[in-house]
């Protein structure tokens, strides 16, 4: 029997509310890469508690990338993990979002380097100057390039993903 060879690939998905078009199209799109031998490891950031980052300089000083211990310790271990990285947002990025983003600092100082080759900001709408340039710093802290897709509304995403 030949092993299967997976794709680690992790999300994070920024929604309004459980089962809003954006929640859809993620799982839509998780769908789809599960067909195509990806194990998902998905983060559903409305449901997270997360503080943002005061740059104290303690990260991985303990067991965990983060000396607050709040949600965002679960993310780091299967993002060092995963060859790629798919986030997905609409409006302005919620408060533990945009904490998370701030939070990639982390990657540098830990002692697994990231082998993330792909990183993607599937977003609806117009992203701000600032929220670009923190997804941007993000996908520095991991070494990778950012492709960031903007779309106008949910079904021109749908389309550019061939998802249904």
């Amino acid at each position: 029997m030949m092993p299967l060879n997976l794709i680690p690939t992790a999300f994070l998905i920024d929604y309004a509310s459980f089962g809003d078009p954006l929640w859809l199209l993620a799982t839509s799109y998780i769908d789809k890469l599960v067909k195509e031998n990806h194990e998902i490891f998905r983060h559903d950031m409305p449901r997270y508690e997360i503080k943002s980052c005061n740059g104290c300089g303690s990260c991985y000083s303990k067991e965990v990338a983060c000396s607050y211990l709040d949600d965002f310790n679960k993310i780091p271990p299967e993002i060092l993990f995963s060859d790629e990285v798919y986030l997905f947002g609409e409006g302005p990025l919620s408060p533990a979002f945009h904490n998370a983003l701030s939070k990639f600092e982390v990657f540098p100082h830990s002692s697994k380097k990231a082998h993330v080759q792909k990183f993607v900001f599937v977003y609806i709408g117009k992203l701000s100057n600032d929220d670009e340039k923190l997804v941007n710093k993000a996908a520095e802290m991991l070494s990778c390039k950012l492709s960031l897709l903007q779309f106008k509304d949910v079904d021109e995403a749908k389309a550019f993903l061939d998802i249904q």
